[in-house]
């Protein structure tokens, strides 16, 4: 136990100095305003190299990479669509069992899974990679079929 806190300790010094190294080394502390990902396209078509946008990502999304992220895409909510019936079916077991705390963490994942949000912000990224590298999603998983009905 004390091995695990020692380590987990040792781990988030190493990540805060890090994050203390990037800021010192940008110029400034805090994260500056992100540019929308077609105006930097835009800008340079070339090479289609689009900065994410959040404080915690400093990588950069190029579209060679979004037939890849795409059919990430596709593929997470191809599994969400598969996983809602047993995630269902599990919670009603736990349940008729009297297991109250794992029907509520399972009720909890279910909801996070069907929240509009979630759902929204993933046809929203699409639609991005969409528009901003000029390619169109897999159409071999059903992308669009699987939020639509959620």
């Amino acid at each position: 136990m004390l091995k695990k806190l020692v380590v987990g300790a040792i781990a988030a010094g190493t990540v805060a100095a890090g994050a203390a190294g990037v800021a010192v080394a940008s110029g400034s502390a805090s994260p500056s305003t992100a540019t929308p990902v077609s105006a930097v396209v835009a800008a340079n078509p070339s090479t289609g190299a689009v900065p994410a946008t959040g404080a915690k990502h400093a990588r950069t999304f190029t579209c060679a990479k979004a037939p890849t992220a795409l059919q990430r895409i596709a593929t997470v909510e191809a599994r969400i669509s598969a996983g809602l019936p047993k995630l269902h079916s599990a919670e009603q077991r736990a349940t008729a069992a009297g297991n109250t705390t794992r029907a509520a963490r399972i009720e909890k994942r279910i909801t996070r899974l069907e929240s509009p949000s979630f759902q929204t912000r993933l046809q929203r990224v699409t639609q991005r990679i969409e528009q901003s590298c000029h390619v169109s999603a897999p159409s071999t998983g059903s992308a669009t079929g699987s939020t639509a009905s959620a």
